[in-house]
């Protein structure tokens, strides 16, 4: 083998990556020239992987390793489990075809003494008689992301003293399991990542029993169902307001201003994900005064509020409430431009992603010379094609002012700009593109470009 890598990722469908992914584990470069694309597969959502191509590859110093929309076979995954990788400290493993138990079993077999960070998503050919397998033979693991890991370690014979952080899913009829998981981890875990799924009016049983986590720094909590839990999710947070550092929260009933008033309180906050918004139906969950609460958290770097329902005067006073902020990303129907004038001022502020359909061209342009350390902007006008010229402008004049930062800001696809035109006059540390940027609306521990 040559060409020695330190990560391996061979990829065709990004998966939103969870915050449980850390630079050591994070693998930059997609290695899209081992996977065969032919005519014959050309229509196939997985496709092979060119297994002489990954053959010359060195994996022996490799700490992680990442494979994503493939179809393997089985001399493919013998290859793989016969890598050489002694170090593989994380593996991930997602919407491939023809993994199933006893793939699995053998990369346990391979790489169990070093693995502590596993993913395992949209497989379908592995069972939790496979994944209990796998975990078993993992003797140092510290990260479990599987749909149903909740489920398989409350079944865990044993307690696996180094779990730190778990991804997982939970069913309406699993209340029982997750209860065992939080007795068992209430001491060790210090990161997690819930979606309910189908637990309907039983709901904000699920949620009591996240009460006992008190170690938890970081929280994810997705429930979409027509169930309004603002009042216990409040409770939630005051019971682990201690440690708190993260907290991502995606619901789509309720009261706003009961979260808010909870989330205020959280003294050691540092990121923050409010997601009201539903991508598929009118919904219910509005905040109806101010984000004023937020003025307590004095460490907010990083916040993401995506809403559909909220009150004009949100973002009154919001640089002066939260002016430690670096990156923010904002949705909503009613944010305009003189509430985008509250931005001004956010002095530490590097990054902004904005969806509205109200604001204008002469909004843009207005703030962008009152964000002083602006390096990324993206905005999106909801195809009201009010957003070009003069915004442009405005960040071409203050590209040229801080010429040795590069500067980089994105238009929707549909925007009215002609680039081409103005092209050869953009400084040269100025990045203009037109793209369509969506957002993650059922995903809140995801993170995206920024955090």
């Amino acid at each position: 083998m040559s060409n020695e890598l330190k990560t391996i990722k061979i990829s065709l469908s990004d998966r939103e990556r969870n915050f449980c992914e850390d630079d050591q584990h994070r693998s930059e470069t997609n290695l899209k020239d081992l996977i065969l694309f032919t005519k014959e597969n050309e229509l196939d959502e997985q496709k092979p992987l060119d297994e002489e191509k990954f053959a010359k590859l060195s994996a022996i110093n490799i700490s992680c390793l990442e494979l994503g929309g493939l179809t393997l076979s089985s001399s493919a995954i013998k290859l793989l489990g016969d890598c050489g990788a002694q170090k593989l400290q994380c593996l991930r493993i997602y919407d491939c075809l023809n993994v199933n138990d006893e793939a699995i079993k053998l990369f346990g077999q391979r790489f169990g003494k070093t693995i502590a960070h596993l993913e395992m998503l949209g497989n379908t050919g592995v069972t939790d008689v496979g994944l209990k397998a796998l975990i078993s033979s993992i003797g140092n693991l510290e990260v479990l992301h599987l749909d149903n890991a909740i489920g398989l370690l409350a079944e865990h014979r044993e307690t696996i003293t180094n779990m730190r952080h778990v991804w997982s899913r939970i069913n309406g009829d699993e209340l029982e399991k997750l209860s065992q998981f939080t007795a068992k981890y209430a001491q060790y875990l210090r990161h997690l990542d819930i979606t309910f799924a189908n637990t309907k009016e039983k709901t904000p049983e699920f949620i009591r029993l996240l009460e006992n986590l008190t170690g938890l720094t970081k929280l994810s909590i997705t429930c979409t169902a027509n169930v309004a839990i603002e009042k216990e999710l409040a409770q939630l947070l005051t019971k682990l307001s201690v440690n708190l550092t993260t907290v991502n929260i995606c619901v789509w009933m309720g009261d706003g201003d009961v979260l808010i008033d909870a989330i205020g309180k959280l003294p050691k906050l540092v990121q923050l994900t409010l997601n009201g918004r539903s991508p598929m139906r009118h919904i219910d969950f509005r905040i109806n005064k101010t984000l004023v609460p937020m003025a307590n958290l004095k460490d907010l770097k990083n916040c993401r509020l995506i809403l559909k329902n909220h009150s004009k005067t949100l973002l009154d006073k919001f640089a002066t409430h939260l002016p430690k902020l670096e990156t923010l990303e904002l949705e909503g129907l009613d944010i305009d431009d003189q509430a985008l004038s509250n931005l001004s001022g956010l002095d530490n502020l590097t990054f902004l992603d904005i969806v509205s359909p109200t604001i204008t061209d002469t909004g843009m342009a207005a703030l962008i010379p009152k964000l002083p350390n602006l390096t990324f902007l993206r905005i999106n006008d909801f195809g009201t094609d009010k957003i070009w010229n003069k915004t442009l402008d405005s960040i071409i004049g203050e590209a040229s002012r801080r010429q040795q930062v590069p500067i980089e800001i994105v238009f929707t696809e549909s925007c009215k700009l002609d680039l081409e035109s103005r092209r050869n006059s953009l400084p040269k540390n100025l990045t203009v593109s037109k793209r369509n940027s969506t957002h993650l609306l059922s995903f809140p521990g995801s993170t995206p470009r920024g955090f």
